[in-house]
């Protein structure tokens, strides 16, 4: 009989913690309460709570959110199961699982509703680290009026003695500071730590942003900038921003995941993550309060994080997006599909191998991460992996091509490569894009409603002009040529067609294989009888 999470007994298959969550006290404050998180940070957590717990009782996670809506939906779907939630892991196929109960999350906290509460968590002696994955995005809103309010509690004279009831007054009046950001939080945090003398802690990005820890430093410093020099010049004292690389596939959550949750393990839980078996974390070793003994649990704390975060980007990220554009316009649904699609396997397979790896192994460092072995791993976590939607890697396209993809492609042609199969991508991105207009289908992209509107409007060309997204290659004859050829070979001869003509092969590699001349597009042309796809429907076309 299936029992709620928070009541389920330990057995081969499911891990349950044995300890009492009143046992647990704050170390980590923690913005963007996301599946990955839960599937990842928190999974280490848990499994050093489970071989260490004295050792790592004080490092629990207070999950921390700025909006009230989705604030209110994660307070009670956890906390009504006593903030434990199930990691589902799994293979592809979904033949091998297994569940890890996770309680390393002990509390909740929503900004809106308890702004003084949040507060106080951000400023108390036990808090030693603020974490956060709240995208790029997060980051670069600007200072709010509610921040500035947040900020005037935290420089309050008297604070040092009387914290606990400006805290207590700041939740009664709850309303002044709703609308107060991520960035707003953390720093009246640590304004508040500077004014009641309780010295600095340390700063952890864990997004998928280059350099994360210089990244949020230089956001902060920034902001203090403009706003108070004299407690920039106190973080820069006190406080650390280490860089770190995460990893681990992190679908979405869906009733599949529940069901099959419930009918495999008998377990009920309102908010499963599921995750492959694979996880790495690669941090710098900069605290300056402490840290909880990751490495006792396989998280590797190293000097220098850059070679294994840039070969991580460009090898897993970058080769995400190339394979989930194609997959989408040829009607394929998720990850592994697309990976194990002839063409596109043969597509982001070269992409690595020559327009990736030539430049990866000149970066200082790159010694500690053997290329060859990581590109295999890669291509079975790919091929073998979780079902995640292509339509879910998709998102948010345009972001990962600035932060990702732009720097790779440069950095190629300064190498003197052809990069190709990246202008290829960006070609899929376009008819991607097109097909989504003429669907009337909203692009789940920060700046969807700008390329529909230049794809639209100025065709390749238009969206090649956006200098936000490619920056310097906007004025890049070779590389716009590059992207024109691919995305006019996907309108002719169809996309598969078009990969065999970037990355020829022998005939002996495409004999006696399943093989699609063309997808996504309709057009005159095309030899006759050869099949289309168009969006989930298979056609003939005649010439």
């Amino acid at each position: 009989m299936a029992c709620p999470v928070n009541q389920v007994k330990a057995s081969a298959d499911v891990s349950v913690p044995a300890y009492d969550s009143k046992d647990l006290s704050t170390g980590i404050v923690h913005f963007g309460i996301g599946n990955f998180t839960r599937a990842h940070q928190m999974s280490y957590l848990e499994d050093l709570l489970t071989i260490d717990f004295e050792g790592a009782k004080g490092w629990a996670y207070t999950g921390a959110g700025v909006r009230e809506a989705s604030g209110k939906r994660h307070l009670e779907q956890y906390g009504s199961q006593g903030y434990r939630y199930s990691i589902v892991q799994s293979n592809g196929s979904g033949s091998k699982q297994r569940v890890q109960v996770v309680g390393a999350m002990h509390e909740m906290l929503v900004g809106p509703l308890t702004p003084g509460e949040l507060l106080k968590r951000l400023s108390s002696t036990e808090t030693r680290i603020v974490s956060m994955t709240i995208t790029e995005f997060g980051y670069t809103i600007p200072f709010s009026s509610q921040d500035e309010e947040l900020l005037k509690l935290a420089r309050r004279e008297g604070l040092s003695t009387e914290g606990d009831d400006s805290f207590e007054e700041a939740d009664k009046h709850n309303k002044k500071y709703d609308g107060a950001t991520v960035m707003g939080y953390v720093i009246a945090g640590l304004a508040a730590r500077r004014t009641m003398g309780r010295g600095g802690m340390t700063i952890l990005s864990c997004d998928n942003i280059p350099e994360n820890g210089n990244y949020v430093h230089g956001k902060i410093m920034e902001k203090l900038d403009s706003i108070d020099r004299s407690l920039k010049e106190w973080v820069e004292k006190n406080c650390s921003f280490p860089n770190c690389m995460v990893d681990s596939i992190t679908p979405g959550t869906d009733a599949k995941v529940k069901s099959n949750l419930e009918k495999r393990f008998g377990i009920i839980d309102k908010s499963p993550v599921p995750r492959e078996f694979f996880k790495q974390w690669v941090i710098e070793d900069k605290f300056v309060a402490g840290r909880p003994a990751w490495e006792k649990v396989g998280a590797q704390m190293v000097k220098d994080v850059h070679p294994y975060e840039i070969a991580k980007i460009r090898m897993l990220n970058v080769s995400h997006t190339v394979m989930s554009l194609p997959g989408i316009l040829k009607n394929l649904e998720n990850g592994p599909d697309a990976a194990n699609d002839l063409t596109i396997s043969h597509l982001y397979r070269s992409v690595i191998e020559q327009e990736i790896r030539p430049v990866l192994k000149k970066v200082p460092g790159m010694s500690a991460v053997n290329l060859p072995k990581y590109q295999k791993q890669l291509e079975h976590r790919f091929t073998k992996g979780l079902p995640d939607a292509l339509t879910r890697i998709a998102q948010d396209t345009s972001e990962k091509l600035r932060v990702q993809g732009v720097p790779a492609i440069r950095e190629g042609y300064e190498a003197g490569l052809d990069m190709k199969g990246l202008a290829f991508t960006v070609a899929a991105w376009g008819h991607y894009i097109e097909l989504a207009a003429k669907d009337k289908k909203k692009l789940e992209d920060l700046r969807g409603d700008a390329v529909m509107n230049a794809m639209t409007t100025g065709g390749i060309d238009g969206l090649l002009d956006n200098k936000e997204i490619f920056q310097e290659l906007t004025s890049d004859s070779r590389w716009r040529e590059s992207v024109k050829s691919s995305y006019n070979g996907i309108l002719n001869k169809g996309l598969d067609v078009t990969i065999q003509s970037l990355y020829p092969k022998k005939e002996s590699f495409w004999r006696g294989r399943s093989v699609a001349l063309a997808a996504g597009i309709c057009v005159a042309g095309v030899a006759a009888g050869v099949a289309l796809q168009v969006f989930g429907r298979r056609v003939a076309v005649s010439a």
